[in-house]
């Protein structure tokens, strides 16, 4: 009876680890679960504002008629922090130089490089003479951007642009003659930094259109407005309009 007492026991205990490494082997997949979710959700997040950030510099692209001053860093964005240089905090923790990333761009190295060096052929920078020569256009923090924004979604955007190396005048830093094919064709890569070490970019090309309308409408608005006027001025940051009791009718926020 003793015997089979101990037995009793011992088997009772095993089903007891049993049961409970079954437990602890979902309670630690459920949680990787959430972590991985989590992990998408924001790295979609930081995607989203790196496209934000690409609209953003877009917008102010038509209001200059001539894009060597672009191409020269003589122009920028409306959409910047600060001078176009140094340290910037991350939202979330964190700092990114923007000389670093524009080096990175250009040189494949956090120090600055030579024209021989950005005129090299890679595998990614296969035009020679011809390589884009990326500077900065617009940056800023998406909160700033777009003031509602949740701290948690908030990142830091940077848009470079570049001449189109499809251009063969082998002047990265003027648009092509009337008759080259890169005429009025810009590069734009814009990417937003968060919490973690997260980074998404988004690069395309840009092409001005060959009857350009006129740049009115709302800040923020695809395409041109049948109003006279521009309700936004360029490069000012996104505005409501609420109803104040105390001061009467609408309020510009």
């Amino acid at each position: 009876m003793v015997e089979r007492d101990g037995w009793a026991i011992l088997v009772v205990m095993f089903a007891t680890f049993l049961l409970c490494a079954i437990g602890l082997a979902l309670g630690l997949a459920a949680a990787y679960d959430a972590l991985a979710s989590a992990n998408v959700r924001a790295a979609r997040s930081v995607f989203y504002a790196a496209e934000a950030g690409f609209e953003r510099a877009v917008l102010d692209l038509p209001r200059v008629p001539d894009w060597d001053l672009i191409l020269s860093g003589a122009v920028t964005s409306g959409f910047r922090d600060g001078t176009p240089a140094g340290a910037r905090e991350v939202p979330g923790g964190g700092t990114l130089n923007l000389d670093e990333w524009v080096n990175l761009a250009n040189c494949a190295a956090p120090e600055p490089c030579g024209d021989a060096s950005m005129d090299a052929i890679t595998d990614e920078r296969r035009w020679g003479e011809n390589n884009p020569r990326w500077r900065l256009f617009a940056w800023g923090s998406l909160s700033d951007l777009a003031p509602g924004v949740d701290g948690r979604s908030d990142a830091y955007l940077v848009v470079l642009v570049a001449d189109d190396p499809a251009e063969t005048d082998s002047d990265p830093a003027r648009d092509g003659a009337t008759a080259d094919a890169g005429r009025g064709v810009l590069l734009l890569r814009a990417s937003a930094f968060a919490a973690g070490g997260t980074v998404r970019t988004v690069e395309a090309t840009v092409a001005r259109s060959a009857q350009q309308p006129p740049a009115v409408g709302y800040q923020g608005q695809r395409g041109p407005s049948l109003t006279a006027g521009a309700v936004a001025a360029p490069g000012d940051a996104l505005s409501r309009s609420e109803m104040s009791i105390v001061e009467g009718g609408m309020v510009r926020r």
